[in-house]
């Protein structure tokens, strides 16, 4: 609930931002030029990785990952760059984000992400859009479940700032109230390669995709 609440208030605020001019009311969200991102399909199986299958079976009471989960899981271990980031929600307006310095860890079912505003992510929403720069480090873990992967945050400290453009009020916030608007909530699926991963994660809610590149 907490991550969904992270989503929400994340999305919610660059709509705010990239909807309104001084002066302006908000008005209705403008709806999206393009459709979400969708997964990629991720080539025949390598050395390294392979398309993660859902979760079966169990023991002493937990999920365990069946083989071709688990070497996608391998498979995502090390450290990856976020290329890109895309949110559906209910109300059709997409929220894309490309580029920027943000690097994700992942190993011994947990995951690091890291960025020192070193490189503004270029952030869509509809047809609005505007520069975000992330400074500070979160942590959390990877969960196996019977539905799929689950990522859950743990711990975050830092900031988000959105630069909107000119004649525009900027606005920021605690990187822990945006880190849902780019980590995947809920049961996801996870696709990986030698080169490129993908998860993602759809509800009644939203639709969520995540790109990274070694």
């Amino acid at each position: 609930m907490r991550a969904r609440i992270g989503l929400l208030l994340g999305v919610a605020a660059l709509g705010a931002a990239t909807a309104c001019t001084p002066g302006q009311a908000a008005g209705p969200d403008p709806v999206a030029t393009a459709p979400a991102s969708s997964p990629v399909t991720a080539p025949a199986p390598t050395d390294r990785g392979t398309p993660a299958a859902t979760a079966t079976g169990t023991r002493d009471g937990g999920v365990v990952a069946d083989a071709e989960l688990q070497q996608a899981l391998d498979c995502l271990e090390g450290s990856w760059r976020m290329a890109s980031f895309a949110i559906e929600a209910d109300s059709s307006v997409t929220t894309e984000g490309e580029g920027g310095d943000v690097r994700l860890e992942f190993g011994d079912g947990s995951w690091w992400l890291h960025s020192d505003d070193d490189e503004a992510v270029t952030v869509r929403v509809g047809t609005k859009e505007a520069e975000l720069t992330l400074d500070g480090h979160a942590e959390g873990s990877v969960d196996v479940t019977a539905e799929g992967v689950r990522f859950s945050v743990q711990d975050s400290d830092g900031r988000v700032e959105l630069e909107l453009p000119e004649g525009m009020a900027d606005h920021g916030m605690p990187l822990g109230h945006f880190l849902a608007t780019i980590v995947p909530t809920g049961s996801t699926t996870l696709e990986c390669d030698d080169d490129e991963a993908t998860v993602s994660s759809g509800n009644t809610m939203v639709n969520q995709v995540l790109t990274l590149e070694r």
